[in-house]
């Protein structure tokens, strides 16, 4: 498992994330892809020069990057993505709310509350107006 829980991190670097969303997105992972599971990490370590969970930082981005469409890091990828963003600890760090729909929808719930965004600068144009006349075009049918 730890293998894989590092593997699901390299993948989706966050330092933002606890360990607890990568470990509960691994045992899914484990229980859902249709893949040979311990082959698939077995390379890993290989390719890692004999572990991959203890492999530096910028290796294992390099050599995870390097696999591309590799069909084994392909099948943890197609579990993962979607296990881990829908972790509900995730979604407090995030500071998602959860679905809206069955709270009447995000018009009356802050959906203008991010705060890690920038304040919009708003100014009006205080140049001289002007205005252009364009030629109507003319219809196919001759009107």
């Amino acid at each position: 498992m730890a293998t894989l829980t590092r593997l699901i991190k390299v993948m989706y670097p966050q330092d933002r994330f606890p360990d607890g969303p990568f470990e509960r997105c691994a045992e899914v992972v484990r229980d859902g892809v249709q893949t040979d599971l311990p082959a698939g990490l077995a390379r890993l370590d290989d390719l890692a020069g004999g572990s991959f969970k203890d492999a530096d930082d910028a290796a294992l981005r390099q050599l995870v990057d390097g696999l591309g469409r590799d069909d084994f890091v392909v099948a943890v990828h197609s579990v993962a993505v979607n296990t881990l963003y829908n972790d509900h600890e995730v979604w407090t760090i995030l500071g998602y709310e959860g679905p809206s729909f069955e709270k009447g929808g995000y018009i009356n719930r802050g959906f203008d509350d991010l705060d890690w965004l920038p304040e919009a600068r708003i100014t009006e144009y205080e140049g001289q107006g002007r205005v252009e006349n364009v030629p109507l075009a003319q219809n196919a049918g001759g009107n």
